[in-house]
């Protein structure tokens, strides 16, 4: 026999190591397993160590274990320290026991990491995802001057990290995050406090480049900069050479630049939403003497001539430029641009273009150049468009600014005060819980909604309660003494949810809120509690009372779970009761006691429940039901026959079974009206005998897993006439073709006539695919006149995606041609996006519209246009339909184009302000039959009456509840006879609908 060739045990060490080199770490279970010799050897390489990341694997199932996964991790870089260039500690994906950093909770903590790291570290990155990293994380990172590379994210505290960093001379890359909640969210830097400094190499026009990014971190308003040379000197390392520099939200003056020297070497330069004046913009370009890229962001006409008149012989890129859907507008390019001679590269993709024109608003507005000239009642509009998390910005401008923010009632109609889990242990969360406190006693007055969570509750609370006139809806986590007293004094409360555990509390008293349409309460005791009963609500429309633990006492009844909501079917669903019980012995008092006045019960849905034939007796609340729910409830004939003849408009059964049996007692005595039935648990073949249902339509048995069907159970099937849906699991249907007939003729064994007929159910567009599967198919696909009827040959479509497209003198972005629909039909549409001109409208439609073509609807999209484009356009009359999003309109605007269409019908406001809107409707439109509203958040304005025979509205609220005053607004419209509305939530839905049904009788109200 040949000998045997050498294994890796015979390798020499050198040589095994360099083998054992390529291995992961995770390989070496199995290698430390070979022998102490592969152990050594495996540990000493330092290929499989350059890297070595802590990430606690998202499949550990206890905190145990955890602790376990990191103790091995301490002990294995323990012994690998000295091979180890690059460290990490990574977010962990859906894991379940978070690790916490500073050691508690039994786990190793992220110092005894750090401090077995050698010095000659590289690249440090520490990334957690639930808490912040520990105080003593900075002053850890001392010994490792070697750093070249550091990310710190979610820092509790930014204090001595200047110091430290200074002390990395090879530092190149830095990135570093405060924690999310922080208050003392600001870095401190000599010459600047700002939210955001990065250094890092940055994408410029195709070049990476080292470069510097400031971010002061207040939107719309700006930080001076006290000196440049020490914010320099601060955020560089002594290595560094700066090439590109981006400030944004700073105040720039000749002082802040005096003493700067770090700058001759850099190229690109942005600057956005700066101040600076012509002195300090020539500073800073004597400065900079290799500046070859200039940003402006957000800027001044004044501030791009400043720049202009410097002597830049090697500017080569200008580029004026924003950020999403703000635009930079520019009167025209300045004289002083002609002086860049080596200019190569002007971007004006993003700008606009207008001229100069005064606001017909108000007169005072007119002459106004900033927000502090504006009068009040339009300076509060403003502030009223903001969101609520910009008024810690809009407070620190001055007192008025302040005093007219929390004046705004559309700003505090809704106000929440919650935290997630992962901040309860969390220092900051108190002093966020602290601000919002203090913030809740500003707009008491104007407050229509509170919620608070269970994790913050103060003392206080039921005092401030009593202090909110307006508020309609109130949920509490948990309920403070005093706080249903002080909820029973509200006299417009509409709609109450909280959460007890600890002592009963006088719910009886909840009576006294008469006008509740919506009342949640949940309560945790071990003991039984007694709560009002629903029916002595005359207006409640929506309940839910919940005890899981001790249950309650409703009508002599021992219940756990009582609630008058959509059953199955979500918002569209029929309004149903919902009971859990052990055990019923009267229906008559139950419902009676259950069921509100102002509520027609359409299902019942039982849970559990078991009852009698006699628990029946007297029972006629349910003759209206149409929709019934078993779920695991055992009852014999008797019960169910009873409970059948008490539904006599059944039409829908939901049924969950314990066993077969239950399933053949529940099918014998099914009434044969019911036209869906839900079935499941407990099936076995044959099935029940369903072939007594002559009714049935669909049969839903696709939740039973096991199932199986045999041939018996196909021919009761088939026997139903009118079944015309089945559901069935994989199972089951994997047995179906056992018991079926012969397979069917396939469409191509169909003749002609009858081939073509099913050709022509298909859309046109189809046509790429049939006419590939043969030539017979292609030809009846073309022979169809169902097909090619109509045939639109003016649908065109002309657009830049770069630049604005010129259409007889007119500029604009996008332009098209083709059917739109308008209130449900489908009209020649012509739209025009990014329109911004004062050339007449009528050069571009006859430059764009056929002759041959009738133009019925227009669509202007983030246009802009004065009352001079559109006035003597006749081609307009026609119109049938008008879209207009993102538009400013002003008044003058408003009225030439509402005069030029004296036919439209339909009429489409997308992302339109609530000031554009009023000028609109104030124009008149007497003929307006169906109005939208998208993307409109504020109230309904009093123009609306004006639109007499307004028979359609659609409301896209987006979330937002309508309220009184527009109900009083929508009672003004004679002709209104249908109301869509657009809300996200199911329970908000319903309760929505109820009450504009009950507000406004004979308006049907639909979802959008």
């Amino acid at each position: 026999m040949p000998a045997r060739a050498p294994g890796l045990v015979s390798l020499p060490d050198e040589l095994l190591g360099h083998c054992l080199c390529f291995l992961a770490p995770q390989d070496g279970n199995a290698v430390t397993l070979v022998c102490k010799r592969f152990c050594r050897l495996f540990y000493k390489q330092p290929g499989p160590w350059r890297s070595f990341k802590v990430a606690p694997p998202s499949r550990i199932g206890s905190s145990a274990e955890l602790a376990q996964h990191l103790e091995a991790k301490q002990a294995l870089l323990q012994r690998v320290a000295p091979l180890v260039r690059e460290f990490a500690v990574c977010r962990p994906y859906l894991q379940l026991h978070p690790w916490f950093l500073d050691g508690s909770s039994g786990q190793r903590p992220l110092a005894d990491f750090l401090q077995l790291l050698p010095h000659s570290l590289a690249a440090l990155s520490l990334l957690p995802y639930v808490h912040p990293l520990p105080r003593e994380t900075v002053q850890l990172l001392q010994p490792l001057t070697a750093l070249h590379s550091l990310c710190l994210a979610q820092l509790s505290s930014a204090e001595g990290l200047p110091t430290v960093l200074q002390r990395l001379p090879r530092l190149e890359q830095l990135e570093c995050g405060l924690e999310e909640w922080s208050y003392a969210g600001s870095v401190l830097l000599p010459g600047l406090i700002c939210e955001f400094c990065s250094l890092r190499q940055m994408e410029c026009e195709g070049e990476r480049l080292w470069g510097l990014s400031v971010d002061a971190g207040r939107w719309q308003l700006v930080i001076p900069l006290i000196s440049l040379a020490a914010l320099l000197n601060a955020a560089l390392p002594p290595s560094a050479s700066l090439q590109a520099l981006l400030l944004e939200g700073l105040v720039i003056g000749i002082e802040a630049l005096q003493g700067c020297t770090q700058l001759p070497a850099l190229q690109w330069l942005e600057l956005a939403c700066c101040k600076f004046d012509a002195a300090a913009a020539a500073a800073l370009c004597a400065l900079s003497p290799q500046l070859t890229t200039i940003h402006l962001g957000y800027g001044r006409r004044e501030q791009l001539q400043s720049i202009c008149s410097q002597q830049l012989p090697q500017l080569r890129s200008l580029r004026l430029t924003c950020v999403g859907q703000t635009w930079l507008v520019v009167d025209g390019l300045p004289p002083e641009v002609s002086q860049l001679t080596s200019l190569q590269r002007l971007d004006l993709s993003t700008c606009r273009w207008r001229p100069k024109r005064v606001s017909a608003m108000t007169a005072s507005a007119a002459s106004a150049t900033s927000l502090g000239d504006l009068p009040d009642e339009l300076l509060g509009r403003c502030l009223g468009l903001l969101p609520l998390r910009e008024g810690r910005s809009i407070t620190l401008v001055c007192k008025r600014f302040q005093r007219l923010f929390f004046e705004q009632p559309s700003i505090w109609r809704r106000f929440e005060v919650t935290g997630s889990g992962s901040q309860r242990a969390d220092e900051s969360l108190v002093a966020r819980l602290d601000a919002k406190h203090t913030l809740l006693q500003r707009p008491l007055t104007a407050l229509r909604s509170l919620r608070i969570g269970k994790l913050w509750m103060p003392a206080e609370l039921p005092a401030t309660v009593q202090c909110m006139p307006q508020l309609q809806h109130l949920e509490c986590g948990c309920c403070p003494d005093g706080l249903l007293d002080a909820a029973c004094q509200l006299s417009g409360l509409t709609a109450l949810q909280f959460a007890f555990e600890r002592e009963q509390l006088p719910l009886q008293q909840l009576t006294q809120l008469s006008q509740l349409r919506c009342l949640i309460v949940t309560s945790y005791r071990r003991d039984s509690v007694q709560p009002p009963a629903p029916a002595a609500f005359p207006l409640l429309e929506i309940y839910e009372l919940r005890a899981p633990d001790g249950g309650m006492q409703l009508a002599g009844e021992s219940l756990r779970y009582c609630a008058i909501a959509p059953i199955k079917r979500g918002a569209e669903g029929p309004i149903g009761l919902s009971l859990e019980a052990r055990q019923l012995h009267s229906f008559a008092s139950l419902l009676a006691a259950a069921v509100p006045p102002a509520v027609t019960l359409q299902a019942l849905s039982l849970s559990k429940a078991g009852f009698d034939a006699a628990a029946l007796q007297g029972c006629t609340q349910l003759a209206a039901a149409q929709c019934l729910e078993l779920n695991q409830c055992p009852l014999d004939a008797e019960a169910l026959e009873a409970l059948f003849a008490c539904t006599p408009q059944l039409d829908t059964l939901h049924a969950s079974c314990a066993d077969p049996e239950h399933a053949r007692v529940l099918c014998r005595e099914l009434p044969a009206r019911v036209h869906t039935l839900h079935l499941s648990g407990g099936l076995q073949s044959p099935l029940p005998e369903l072939f007594q249902l002559r009714s049935l339509e669909c049969l839903d048995l696709g939740a039973d897993w096991k199932l199986t069907v045999a041939e018996a159970d196909m021919e009761d099937l088939a026997s139903l006439p009118h079944l015309c849906a089945l559901w069935l699991n994989d199972q089951a249907m994997s047995s179906l073709p056992k018991h079926m007939p012969a397979r069917p003729a396939t469409l191509d064994s169909l003749p002609d006539e009858l081939l073509g007929l099913c050709l022509g159910l298909l859309p046109r567009n189809e046509g790429r695919s049939i006419t590939l599967v043969n030539k017979r198919f292609w030809r009846l696909f073309f022979e169809q006149p169902r097909l090619w009827r109509h045939l639109e040959l003016s649908e065109f479509e002309f657009r830049s995606d770069e630049g604005q497209v010129e259409l007889a003198g007119v500029f604009c972005r996008t332009c098209s041609l083709g059917p739109a629909k308008f209130d449900g039909n489908a009209l020649a549409c012509l739209t025009l996006n990014g329109l911004d001109s004062s050339q007449p409208l009528v050069a571009v439609l006859d430059a764009v519209v056929p002759p041959s073509v009738q133009l019925q609807a227009l669509s202007l999209l983030d246009s802009r246009f004065s009352a001079a484009v559109v006035q003597g356009c006749t081609q307009l009359a026609a119109l049938q339909g008008l879209q207009l999003r993102d538009c400013p309109v002003d008044a003058a605007a408003g009225a030439a184009l509402l005069a030029s269409t004296p036919r439209v019908t339909a009429l489409h406001l997308d992302s339109c302000s609530q000031i554009d809107v009023g000028a609109l409707l104030r124009s008149g439109l007497p003929q307006l039959q169906m109005l939208r509203l998208a993307y409109y958040l504020h109230p309904l304005p009093p123009e609306l009456a004006r639109l007499t025979n307004l028979c359609k509205l659609v409301w896209l609220t987006h979330g937002t509840s309508p309220q009184a005053s527009d109900v009083e607004v929508l009672r003004g419209l004679p002709r209104l006879h249908t109301l869509a509305v657009n809300l996200l939530s199911i329970r908000e839905r319903t309760r929505v609908k109820k009450g504009l049904e009950a507000s406004l009788p004979g308006v049907r109200i639909v979802q959008a």
